[in-house]
């Protein structure tokens, strides 16, 4: 009896396993054509609501560095002032407003608000809210006009270091890219 039980439960954990890594799988579908799709709905909706913008962390690198999304990427990224925080949330837990350009809010934090694409969990773009103010600049990529902070090539050897040199799986410095430490404007 407990031989059937113990295979019984061995099925189940690999089916279970099975259906993890599945989800997983399907949750990790970031595609630099619906990466730029978010960039650009969002951007415009933040713009009519008056909540200024930029380019920032990965997104901000694959710009300049790359004039494109970096493919290996897992989201988009843009900043905007603390100070948007209510408007921002307002908009986020705007179900209503969000369906009518193909978007869902899936992440409402104090420092962060996150969309996707309505159904596509695996593409979304990350709001950061700054405590820190960088001056601006505009930039023009894939036809459009978007805020990068002012002398992004500083900005990004602040963030990253060897910036130009591209590594798999390196991450903006925190103390940076949210609080602004080293940062001259």
């Amino acid at each position: 009896m407990i031989i059937p039980c113990l295979i019984l439960i061995m099925v189940i954990v690999m089916i279970s396993v099975t259906v993890i890594l599945r989800c997983d799988k399907k949750t990790e579908v970031f595609t630099v054509s619906k990466g730029l799709y978010l960039l650009k709905i969002v951007t415009i909706l933040l713009r009519k609501y008056k909540i200024k913008t930029w380019l920032d962390a990965g997104t901000l690198l694959g710009v300049i560095r790359d004039g494109a999304l970096i493919k290996h990427d897992t989201d988009v990224d843009i900043a905007t002032y603390y100070d948007n925080r209510e408007k921002l949330s307002k908009i986020a837990n705007n179900a209503k407003l969000l369906k009518t350009v193909n978007l869902e809010c899936w992440r409402n934090e104090e420092n962060m608000v996150s969309f996707n694409i309505i159904g596509d969990p695996g593409t979304y773009l990350d709001v950061y809210l700054m405590k820190w103010q960088p001056k601006l600049e505009l930039i023009k990529f894939m036809k459009y006009t978007y805020n990068v902070p002012k002398n992004p090539k500083s900005y990004l050897k602040i963030l990253y270091g060897k910036w130009k040199i591209p590594k798999k799986g390196k991450h903006a410095d925190p103390n940076v890219h949210i609080k602004g430490r080293g940062v001259k404007n």
